[in-house]
């Protein structure tokens, strides 16, 4: 087999190989990020909910 084709195939190897890296690297992040993105919606819904009950908490007060 000639030197030309070995390199050849090597490359198709290497190709498929970063491919498929790219592709787990790919899942993996986009599963962080949901996480990540449902996360801070949580921290979000929670901010909201205690600056509402601040609120509620100086009405009292100024009554």
């Amino acid at each position: 087999m000639s030197l030309q084709i070995e390199l050849s195939q090597d490359l198709s190897a290497l190709n498929d190989e970063i491919g498929g890296v790219t592709r787990h690297s790919n899942d993996h992040f986009a599963k962080f990020r949901s996480q990540i993105q449902g996360q801070h919606h949580a921290v979000h819904r929670r901010l909201t909910d205690l600056a509402l009950m601040i609120e509620r908490l100086a009405k009292k007060l100024d009554a």
